[in-house]
């Protein structure tokens, strides 16, 4: 569900910054920007959360969740 607010938040962030862009409007594309900024940062804020959930459920359910290291070796792959 998130994935799909995410996603048209930022489609619409982009589509506002090619607006704005196309008008030559420095505030309308100072505006623009900082929308595009927000989408992003609640993108990776909510990809945070759904990853820290998940390990939360693995281990409820007795999995071992991987260490912050452990993540990274096997990301490196």
């Amino acid at each position: 569900m998130f994935k799909e607010i995410n996603a048209q938040l930022q489609k619409d962030a982009a589509v506002a910054m090619q607006k704005a862009m196309e008008s030559g409007d420095e505030r309308q594309i100072q505006e623009a920007w900082e929308k595009f900024l927000d989408a992003a940062v609640e993108t990776v804020i909510q990809d945070y959360e759904e990853a820290r959930g998940n390990d939360a459920i693995l281990m409820q359910r007795g999995y071992r969740a991987l260490t912050k290291e452990e993540k990274e070796y096997y990301n490196k792959l």
